[in-house]
């Protein structure tokens, strides 16, 4: 679809008011940086497209009241090669990401600066050779270690990292808001997601959701998911693929009871049983204590408390416990 007609349906349509509000953040960052110092992270996965589209619509917008569309056009294109596109290439790549990547590199006219995995040091190169001050990054709330980042983070440097401001324009997205964007503007997005992939990473971590599997062994689209499971495949698969016998689940316990025991049932679901269970970050011991009664009920054979919020030893544990037959306690820091 046409940048000005998307523009139109984003300014008239309270549909999106998430959009217009996340294109107000962009336009920000524009006005804070030279578009020369800023940087898109692609990958080809769905966040990452979000955002490269959304800056080239803010970009768009930042040059609309030139009156004449090919003048416009024109603003926009000049505009949009100052902006840079870094590519972060994962170990053991997905083929159908690579040749995604490619097709949109040629289809929005950017050429990707790709550089390892390793992006700690990476990010310096793009600080030293290519002057990077901040750069775009497709990260959601529901991402790991992201429930607390704010819009604008600064990279720690603290920890050596090089000095670059990190932006989150779509950190409080949820997965429907994604889908909505990407389809009713009919952005091109991986044919993988239309195979039941709901998480794109690398080929030993990544894999159809198995809540989208219909009867005949078939995969409904991503965008059918309902958005508690969207990060399932890669939460899930690594187990199901090379621990199916041990089947050893982490499970981050942040928010509510529920969620976990809807991590549970969604384990139990796929593989019948949960034999091990790893439950990071609970508030209370009660809580805890209540999850195990449902993780006995469960099958649940083995379970790591890793914790922050209280104390508990091994001995109080082992009161509470009946039918468990392997359980430790650690701290936290233990295992980060």
């Amino acid at each position: 679809m046409e940048l000005k007609k998307i523009l139109t349906l984003i300014d008239t349509s309270s549909k999106y008011l998430y959009i217009k509000k996340t294109l107000r953040l962009i336009g920000h960052a524009f006005r804070l940086y030279d578009l020369n110092d800023l940087f898109i992270s692609y990958n080809g996965g769905k966040d990452a497209e979000v955002v490269l589209q959304l800056v080239r619509i803010a970009l768009y917008q930042k040059s609309v009241k030139i009156e004449n569309d090919t003048e416009h056009m024109e603003a926009f294109r000049k505009d949009w090669e100052k902006i840079k596109i870094v590519y972060f290439e994962e170990p053991n790549p997905i083929p159908e990401v690579d040749v995604f990547v490619t097709e949109q590199a040629k289809r929005f006219n950017f050429t990707p600066i790709v550089l390892g995995k390793d992006v700690k040091k990476e990010t310096w190169t793009l600080v030293e050779k290519y002057n990077m001050k901040a750069i775009f990054l497709g990260t959601r709330r529901v991402d790991p270690y992201s429930a607390s980042i704010e819009v604008y983070s600064p990279s720690d440097m603290d920890k050596d990292w090089a000095p670059f401001m990190r932006i989150h324009p779509i950190i409080d997205w949820n997965y429907e808001q994604v889908w909505t964007f990407l389809r009713d503007f009919d952005i091109p997005y991986c044919p993988l997601y239309d195979q039941g992939y709901t998480h794109l990473g690398n080929i030993t971590n990544s894999g159809p959701n198995e809540f989208l599997k219909q009867a005949d062994g078939t995969y409904l689209p991503a965008y059918k998911a309902d958005g508690k499971y969207e990060h399932f495949s890669r939460t899930c698969y690594k187990a199901s693929q090379e621990h199916l016998d041990t089947k050893h689940f982490i499970i981050v316990y942040k928010n509510t009871m529920s969620d976990i025991l809807e991590t549970i049932k969604a384990i139990t679901v796929l593989f019948g049983s949960c034999p091990h269970v790893s439950i990071l970050e609970l508030n209370t011991l009660k809580e805890f204590l209540g999850a195990i009664k449902k993780c006995e009920k469960s099958k649940v054979m083995e379970i790591t408390l890793v914790h922050d919020k209280f104390k508990v030893t091994q001995e109080e544990l082992a009161e509470q416990v009946e039918n468990i037959e392997n359980y430790k306690v650690m701290e936290t820091s233990q295992v980060r």
